[in-house]
């Protein structure tokens, strides 16, 4: 078996950089760089131009960029049922923690799935973003309050509460 190696890229992008973990052809990680923990992301080269498109295109309304995510994600099997839901939501829809609990056959774990979405490693593919609370506020985000409003407005959402 071969063990392919992570390689740290850096993008640009209107929410500010982004830092990449490649594995081979996929996206094992995405967060944003000031949020990252990994230092200078400007010493990162840039990322190829095939994750550079999908991501471009993510951002125009264009496609869900799943096709660059790794479907072998490090994570607990209750991780890795949520992160699939995440899937599932469409661009412009918001469904609250309860919601997305439930739709797992877990109506009381609203708090363990909150913890799995936080846990996302691919922010913005995985679009943890479009979970909110169970009042329609929004709740915490591994990119900050104020990119999840950002996204959910770029996503077609009308006024945002919360952030």
């Amino acid at each position: 078996m071969t063990i392919k190696r992570e390689t740290h890229y850096r993008l640009d992008s209107r929410l500010g950089d982004i830092e990449l973990t490649v594995q081979g052809e996929v996206v094992t990680a995405l967060r944003f760089s000031d949020l990252a923990g990994s230092g200078d992301s400007a010493a990162l080269p840039a990322a190829p131009a095939r994750f550079r498109e999908v991501l471009k295109a993510w951002f125009e309304g264009r496609g869900s960029g799943l096709e660059i995510v790794s479907p072998e994600l490090a994570g607990t099997l209750f991780q890795q049922q949520v992160w699939r839901a995440l899937r599932d939501i469409a661009r412009g829809q918001r469904v609250s923690y309860r919601q997305l609990a439930s739709s797992l056959g877990r109506p009381h774990a609203a708090r363990a799935v909150a913890s799995a979405v936080a846990a996302n490693p691919v922010l913005l593919l995985l679009p943890c973003h479009r979970v909110i609370g169970s009042d329609g506020s929004l709740r915490g985000y591994a990119g900050g309050l104020e990119r999840k409003r950002i996204l959910l407005e770029l996503e077609g959402e009308a006024a945002v509460e919360g952030a």
